[in-house]
């Protein structure tokens, strides 16, 4: 007979805080495993509102870290070097070479309207933290045109400029979704 097996959400059955022995302050949950054996397990403190804090910080100072190294990434090796990838940021450099508008303007208006499609979607911390890390990408295009302008790729060396051109903004994307948002764009679409 094979073993009767519990679906998660009937896993927890009913929990206490912990008397006596270890005294760590932790809460101590029933729990019963696939083989319906009962079990002890620790749920852990419950969070701070300094540990609530401390990680809406961290989240946000890796999404800003994240964001400066695709703004980087886009603006001084993808823009220059014309590469258009895709996305809202390939669809951007196109436009900047058709339209009088510039690629940062172009990708401010395109991601907020992304933006919006993400609030209705997935929700609202995803829309904040996204909504956070647009605005964040957009201002640091529009700086970065207006403090550095190019008229011309950095090297003599496309291939160089293209590796950084995918590596940057690759990494930046790894970090942005490690912490749950994203740069905004078909990101929000995917």
């Amino acid at each position: 007979v094979p073993p009767k097996l519990y679906p998660i959400k009937k896993q927890i059955t009913h929990s206490q805080p912990q008397t006596g022995g270890a005294g760590d302050g932790k809460r101590r949950i029933w729990c019963y495993n696939f083989r319906g054996v009962r079990s002890w397990k620790a749920s852990g403190k419950e969070p701070t509102m300094k540990g609530k804090w401390m990680k809406i910080v961290r989240q946000y100072t890796i999404i800003t870290l994240g964001i400066s190294m695709m703004a980087v990434g886009v603006y001084f090796f993808k823009f220059p070097n014309n590469f258009v990838f895709g996305g809202v940021t390939g669809a951007a450099a196109l436009a900047a070479k058709l339209t009088p508008i510039s690629a940062s303007e172009f990708s401010a208006v395109v991601n907020m309207l992304m933006l919006l499609l993400g609030l209705i979607f997935l929700g609202k911390e995803f829309a904040l933290t996204t909504g956070y890390a647009t605005v964040v990408l957009s201002a640091e295009l529009m700086l970065l045109e207006k403090a550095c302008p190019l008229n011309e790729p950095l090297s003599d060396q496309p291939m160089l400029e293209l590796i950084f051109a995918i590596a940057l903004p690759a990494i930046a994307s790894a970090l942005l979704f490690s912490v749950g948002a994203s740069s905004g764009g078909t990101d929000v679409i995917a």
